[in-house]
């Protein structure tokens, strides 16, 4: 993902945050707990939104 965001963004953090507030707001229930993306992980991009 480094590719598609600027280096000073923070984009990790940004979306570490957002899927935390989803896995909440959905009541999603984790064989483990979310610590946040690594850097090798697997993504898309969909229409309108980034598939993590």
């Amino acid at each position: 993902m480094d590719d598609l965001f600027r280096r000073d963004s923070h984009y990790k953090r940004v979306l570490n945050k957002i899927i935390q507030q989803q896995i909440e707001e959905k009541g999603l229930r984790l064989i483990k707990e979310f610590k946040g993306i690594s850097d090798d992980r697997d993504f898309y991009l969909a229409d309108d939104a980034l598939m993590v």
